[in-house]
């Protein structure tokens, strides 16, 4: 025990360097949409399922960013770390609010993908409304407890503009295309109550912010030279510390403590080149440190099945946000057909935001997830609401190994 609490330490005297380190300014996406991009590196349905209340529950590719001192924790997992537990090829998720659902559906109705008349004429009814729209691909390879992940993830967000804002373009937002690998650990004491993660990643970004045709975007090709030829590339570092105690026994309390951003992740790039319809980017920013602090308790019905309920209290640094906006609340049945996991999930969350629903199936082979959240999209304190809905498929090939 007094080893693994000099490993804690080690870890958390890395904080005060790291700070001092990064000076760069944080990145304004105010382009007038009033919704956010997602700064977790894939769509993850179960978090937006439990209104982000998922740390102490965290595992597989979840873990490295909601909590890494998961890694490699599941059920009937091997703890060697010649063992392979998750090899996923692929996973793929999508994220889109209510308003970008609907105008795509009329897009593809009306013409609108091909045809800027049509694209107008869709955009004119919804012209000044959020839209928000995201997709996630990843390859993952899990060896006991350390994790390596390749992850690409592609977000949009803006807002439609009216003929009077210009002819030529339709659209005003952000567009962000990531690319990235990271790797991870978890170790724990002999008891297995104590774990402490790390997760790192490095990723390549490339953002556009400012107006343009729809048509521009309208297919990966297209979207591809858009953004090499009109946006800004970034790379940085990033880290990520989890730190987590359960109990084995009886309601099986849990209390995990994440780090994301650990000191600040700085991202340098290129200077831009001014263009007419681009919002200057600075040459760096800084994405800052995110603490949360997760408490759950996971009694079983019976011998497979069991109940997860999570209480998580999110931005410890930042004094300034409102208690409302930190707390949010998750609930998970988890039914499972064998001890290597669960077969069905049904979760739901609540926050100051609304309700969040979502449910998952797990074949082994194959993984499918749906979910939807009330978010509050807002900058700071102030209160913004959408509804954003997620699915994810995922095929792991470790069984089959």
């Amino acid at each position: 025990m007094q080893s693994f609490c000099n490993m804690i330490g080690l870890a958390m005297s890395t904080l005060p360097v790291t700070l001092l380190a990064s000076q760069a300014p944080q990145l304004s996406w105010d382009d007038g949409s009033q919704t956010s991009i997602s700064i977790d590196p894939l769509v993850s349905t179960r978090a937006l399922a439990l209104a982000g209340a998922i740390a102490p529950l965290a595992e597989g590719i979840d873990a490295a960013f909601f909590n890494p001192a998961n890694i490699g924790l599941a059920a009937g997992a091997s703890q060697s770390f010649s063992d392979v537990h998750l090899l996923h090829l692929p996973y793929v998720g999508l994220s889109g609010n209510s308003r970008a659902v609907t105008t795509y559906r009329r897009m593809r109705k009306e013409g609108g993908t091909s045809s800027k008349k049509a694209a107008d004429a869709v955009f004119r009814d919804s012209a000044g409304m959020r839209h928000f729209a995201r997709v996630s691909s990843s390859v993952a390879l899990a060896l006991g407890r350390a994790l390596v992940l390749q992850s690409s993830d592609l977000q949009f967000k803006g807002t439609p503009l009216s003929d009077a804002r210009g002819r030529d373009h339709n659209m005003r937002g952000v567009y962000q295309e990531r690319h990235g690998l990271g790797a991870g650990f978890s170790l724990s004491d002999p008891s297995e109550r104590w774990r402490l993660g790390l997760y790192t990643s490095y990723s390549k970004r490339r953002i556009f912010n400012g107006r343009f045709s729809f048509l521009e975007v309208g297919n990966i090709s297209d979207r591809r030279k858009f953004l090499a030829s009109n946006g800004s590339t970034y790379t940085g570092l990033a880290a990520n510390l989890g730190l987590c105690w359960q109990a084995p026994k009886g309601l099986r309390p849990a209390v995990a403590l994440v780090v994301r951003d650990l000191g600040d992740t700085v991202f340098r790039g290129e200077a831009q080149d001014d263009a007419v319809r681009t919002v200057h980017l600075p040459e760096s920013y800084r994405r800052t440190q995110a603490s949360e602090l997760s408490i759950a308790i996971s009694p079983k019905i019976g011998a497979r099945h069991v109940w997860h309920l999570v209480f998580a209290l999110s931005s410890l640094e930042d004094r300034q946000l409102i208690f409302a906006k930190r707390l949010s609340l998750g609930l998970e049945l988890v039914l499972s057909g064998s001890n290597k996991g669960s077969l069905l999930s049904l979760r739901s969350g609540v926050s100051a935001a609304g309700m969040a629903l979502g449910l998952g199936l797990n074949l082994g082979l194959l993984k499918f997830e749906l979910a939807a959240r009330k978010l509050d999209v807002g900058n700071a304190n102030h209160r913004v609401l959408e509804t954003r809905y997620a699915a994810v498929l995922a095929i792991n090939l470790s069984d089959h190994l």
